[in-house]
């Protein structure tokens, strides 16, 4: 969608979370009907999955656009590299976990920085 339409990565967000709910939601009830739903195993993906949609949502609208596109690019890269089977993929994402957390961590600090020592406005 970044290559084919003219917009913002923010607006993708937005548009494939709404995509993804309405599926959801289809999709849920589906196998909710027909019993085929683990009660328990989906209580717990609900524990890590709301906050990661809300951390991810505020993210993407204070995130640059150009990162929010490496991001994408980037996961859809290791992705596909775990369909392939590549050898010592795990590995692979262990570093690109490592430098994610240390990228974060410093895009953090600027932030915080420059926070600090932005002028007050009155």
């Amino acid at each position: 969608m970044l290559l084919v339409y003219p917009l913002t990565a923010q607006k993708i967000v937005g548009t494939d979370l709404f995509h993804a709910a309405a599926l959801l939601w289809v999709a849920g009830a589906s196998h909710l009907a027909h019993g085929n739903v683990d009660l328990h195993a989906m209580g717990w993906l609900l524990v890590g999955f709301i906050p990661g949609v809300l951390l991810g949502a505020n993210m993407s609208i204070k995130v640059p656009d150009r990162a929010l596109r490496i991001e994408f690019a980037t996961i859809l890269f290791l992705s596909g590299l775990r369909l392939i089977e590549v050898p010592q993929t795990t590995l692979v994402f262990a570093g690109a976990a490592a430098f994610a957390v240390g990228a974060a961590t410093a895009w953090s600090v600027r932030w915080l920085m420059l926070r600090r020592v932005a002028p007050a406005s009155d």
